[in-house]
């Protein structure tokens, strides 16, 4: 019968689920922890009376990573990186206990003269007393920005009001470093 065909379909097309799901799920690999993690710190200062139309740009060249150092101090050389990918960064105000509100968005990039990542970012900050904003990691591979001695920083912050004089900014970024 009809109803009896039907059934029959609906038990092949359960199995062929079935069988897809097994398999989606037995190829899932666990990701493997990072061997340590590596931290870098970042100030900067951010003048008075910008605007809150349109995003300021802060440039820090030659950043210095002290990658190497991190490799050494935990037992490992550079040829041992496999991957280096964002973790967590913080930004706050150094001096003073400042409410960051009128900070709208920030985003963290690394560049040279012919290629740009974003490292972090973080955008539409909700209202609200805070005196750190804690920044959102990017899914990109570092590992061929973060392996030089320094590299090129760009901050851009957009604000949702006048930021307050005499403001020293501050950003640890934190990155997994994956080794061998």
């Amino acid at each position: 019968t009809v109803e009896d065909s039907r059934y029959g379909n609906m038990k092949v097309v359960h199995f062929f689920a079935f069988v897809i799901v097994c398999l989606g799920l037995s190829s899932c690999n666990k990701i493997p922890d990072p061997q340590f993690t590596h931290s870098m710190e970042i100030a900067f200062d951010i003048p008075p009376s910008l605007n809150t139309i349109e995003t300021h740009y802060f440039l820090l060249p030659n950043t210095p990573t002290f990658l190497n150092l991190s490799l050494s101090g935990n037992g490992f050389q550079e040829e041992d990186i496999t991957s280096i990918k964002s973790q967590n960064a913080k930004f706050f105000e150094i001096d003073q206990n400042v409410n960051l509100d009128f900070i709208n968005s920030i985003v963290i990039n690394a560049y040279t003269d012919d290629d740009e990542i974003e490292l972090f970012y973080h955008e539409n900050i909700q209202f609200g007393n805070k005196e750190d904003i804690q920044l959102l990691a990017s899914i990109p591979e570092l590992i061929d920005f973060m392996s030089n001695e320094f590299v090129n920083i760009e901050v851009g912050i957009r604000f949702r009001q006048f930021p307050p004089a005499n403001f020293r900014a501050k950003i640890e970024l934190d990155f997994s470093v994956y080794a061998e």
